[in-house]
């Protein structure tokens, strides 16, 4: 079996934790218009202040995408 091809990990969960361990705070707002979904995820605390704003026509998209940037932003300080 393999398990690791086929699994999936969340952006969003990979997101809170690196928060959780980094004392820092995540804040993800999501907005809709018409048919589309606006997320924008933000994370503060310690000197830290970074955030991402995504627009997609899938709400669980939009948050995955945003999470994933702001991880990626995180990851490089």
């Amino acid at each position: 079996m393999k398990f690791s091809s086929s699994l999936q990990l969340s952006p969003v969960r990979d997101l809170q934790e690196l928060c959780q361990s980094h004392n820092l705070e995540l804040e993800l707002l999501t907005s809709k218009l018409a048919k589309t979904f606006s997320v924008e995820a933000k994370v503060t605390g310690d000197g830290v202040y970074e955030k991402v704003s995504v627009t997609s026509h899938n709400k669980k998209e939009a948050a995955k995408v945003a999470s994933q940037r702001l991880f990626s932003k995180l990851k490089v300080k």
